[in-house]
């Protein structure tokens, strides 16, 4: 009985190294439903390091196309299991998500005043693959269908900035992980579109040069002219207290006269920003 299984055995590691030697982009999709482990052949046995960012990831390439073909997580490629797991419970954690994930990766509440949902609740995996992914920083999917997920993309697409978008990438505008503020822009998004004003006037407004377009402006949708979150004399005394403006003689009589009418919101050639 114990020969026979050895016999057995020494066949099949033989098959298996026939196999191998044998396999060609033409017949591979046949052995490898009848065997496992059949090589692809048409994969470059050559793996490499991709540290480009924060997931630390594996890249195998094609070596035909020269492209990724997957991201492997790197505790999952050195079979690091335990790093993750719990070897006495299957499927359970060693820690809790996203204590779990930051065990390596960033803790993002120290990095960003808000914090997207998914993140602040632990839902690391609801966008990255625990162990391997077709995508880049492993994410389950990319482009619009990842934020799509969650969020309806037709209640976004009735706002006015974003109903010629596309298929533009939602995290070329938005940071998926946190921000200064709940629309968590990315710095700089909003000059990939508007002007510059950093560089247009020689005195520029706080808000303005410090990034935050939010202050005064809703990013998707306002029934407001320039998708302002407020008009008149509100948008301006929601930040500068009026009792203090009215305390210049030049504001007196002003009554409800909007503010803009004398002041640039962006900038201007002096400190008072004067149109």
């Amino acid at each position: 009985m114990k020969n026979s299984l050895v016999k057995y055995i020494a066949y099949g590691v033989i098959a298996i190294a026939f196999i191998s030697s044998c396999v060609t982009p033409e017949n591979y999709k046949y052995l490898s439903f009848f065997f496992d482990g059949v090589p692809d052949p048409t994969v470059n046995e050559n793996i490499e390091i991709n540290l480009t960012d924060s997931s630390t990831q594996i890249v195998q390439i094609d070596n035909a196309n020269i492209k990724p073909l997957v991201y492997i997580h790197i505790p999952y490629a050195e079979d690091e299991c335990n790093s993750c797991h719990n070897k006495n419970s299957v499927g359970a954690y060693v820690k809790p998500q996203p204590d779990l994930c930051y065990q390596c990766h960033e803790d993002f509440s120290e990095s960003y005043e808000s914090i997207h949902g998914p993140v602040k609740g632990g839902y690391c995996t609801s966008c990255h693959s625990p162990h391997k992914s077709k995508f880049s920083s492993l994410l389950v999917t990319e482009g619009q269908e990842l934020c799509f997920t969650c969020h309806e993309s037709s209640v976004l697409s009735q706002g006015t900035l974003h109903s010629d978008i596309g298929e533009k990438n939602c995290i070329d505008c938005h940071n998926p992980h946190g921000g200064v503020n709940q629309n968590y822009m990315v710095e700089g998004s909003c000059m990939s579109c508007h002007d510059n004003f950093n560089k247009k006037y020689k005195f520029v407004h706080g808000p303005v040069a410090a990034g935050f377009c939010n202050t005064c402006h809703d990013s998707h949708s306002s029934d407001k002219e320039s998708l302002l979150l407020h008009t008149g004399q509100d948008i301006c005394t929601n930040c500068h207290d009026i009792n203090i403006v009215l305390q210049n003689e030049t504001h007196e009589g002003i009554d409800n006269l909007s503010c803009l009418e004398c002041h640039n919101a962006h900038g201007g050639e002096n400190r008072f920003i004067f149109n």
